[in-house]
């Protein structure tokens, strides 16, 4: 298979090769762009097994494995532990362009821990665009050494725990597209964000190439809210597309003032908002003419019947999820008949959990609005 491209492993949770025959094999696929070898906790032989099979063997050192795919391009080692693919060997395929990594595994089988990764490599990487370090612990050498990565253009730090340092330093990397802070654990957690976390998320700002930005954190970020986002997304403008703020809406009147910033927005999620949706808040929503992607999933009791005179002015949505809210069989109706009637886009339509709209209601729905998924 000397002409294979691409190689997916993960997943393969009982699979088990030798250093030295992972060796052979990379030797051979010398046209390998694409190896994914995520969640493969059996992969590879301890430590100690690795260092005498390649003593034994006369093989060089551990970074010789990635130094032999010299095509290679994409690498995702997720949750996969072995000295033959940790940061130091993985710096020196320097034409990398996408990273994925993160997440080591303890003696409880199926549980993942967070670890700190040894990113004083990454720098060397300098053609990498897509970073993405996830289930991570981040201290300040490694938020240094990320912020001299300036071409990335997608992070990914989902379910990672960071500092206020992280925060600012992914400031530095102002050609970012793409940014990733799911269920993040900040430095601020238990304390209230006061001027210094203001401050440190104000950094974000000088992102303004961002057109996804991705900070739900249900369970996670306990005292992270909407507002601290407004300096960023006045930055971003229209460029903003994609902002996903699941369990992120807690403050009164914060929405009313981040929405109206975000003018470009063609998906949004609201889901689990702590806070009433005032007519500020619906009025703010109403104004994003642009949406076809809208999550309000769980927002009762802040989320009532008022809400669909102002859900009714978004014509081009395609996609609405209202599941889980105390929304009538009337007012149901009245979305169905504004935004999937004439000249409507709504195709799918997300109503489970709203009492109004079960059994014979939700069928007779179903039969009025046959082009709507619901």
């Amino acid at each position: 298979m000397p002409q294979l491209r691409e190689l997916s492993l993960s997943h393969t949770a009982r699979m088990e090769a030798s250093p030295a025959a992972f060796r052979q094999l990379a030797a051979a696929l010398t046209q390998l762009t694409a190896l994914d070898v995520s969640f493969c906790p059996l992969l590879f032989n301890t430590e100690e097994e690795e260092a005498a099979a390649a003593a034994a063997a006369g093989e060089g050192p551990k970074g010789d494995l990635v130094m032999q795919m010299q095509q290679l391009r994409s690498l995702k080692v997720c949750r996969t532990s072995s000295s033959l693919l940790d940061f130091a060997a993985i710096s020196q395929a320097t034409a990398l362009t996408h990273l994925a990594a993160g997440g080591d595994r303890d003696d409880d089988p199926g549980h993942w821990f967070t670890q700190t990764p040894d990113t004083q490599h990454l720098p060397l990487m300098q053609r990498l665009r897509r970073l993405e370090l996830s289930s991570c612990s981040f201290d300040s050498l490694a938020a240094a050494a990320v912020a001299k990565l300036t071409q990335l253009t997608s992070i990914n730090y989902s379910n990672s725990i960071v500092s206020l340092g992280v925060i600012e330093a992914l400031g530095s990397c102002s050609g970012l597209i793409e940014l990733n802070l799911c269920t993040l654990q900040s430095g601020f957690r238990g304390r209230a964000p006061g001027p210094a976390v203001a401050a440190a998320w104000a950094h974000l700002s000088l992102l303004t190439a961002l057109t996804m930005l991705n900070v739900s954190g249900r369970g996670c970020n306990a005292n992270f809210s909407a507002g601290l986002l407004v300096p960023l997304a006045r930055a971003c403008g229209s460029r903003l597309r994609v902002l996903l703020l699941d369990a992120c809406a807690k403050q009164p009147g914060e929405l009313a003032v981040l929405l109206p910033a975000c003018t470009g927005l063609a998906a949004l999620d609201l889901s689990h908002s702590g806070c009433r949706f005032s007519t500020d808040h619906l009025s703010a929503l109403a104004g994003l003419s642009r949406l076809e992607w809208l999550q309000l999933q769980h927002c009762k009791p802040m989320l009532r019947g008022d809400a669909v005179a102002a859900l009714v002015q978004l014509r081009q949505l395609q996609q609405l999820d209202l599941r889980d809210n105390d929304l009538s069989l009337a007012g149901t109706r009245a979305l169905l008949v504004a935004l999937a009637g004439a000249g409507g886009q709504l195709t799918e339509l997300r109503m489970g959990g709203n009492f109004d709209v079960t059994g014979r209601a939700k069928a007779q729905l179903a039969r009025e609005f046959v082009h709507v998924a619901l």
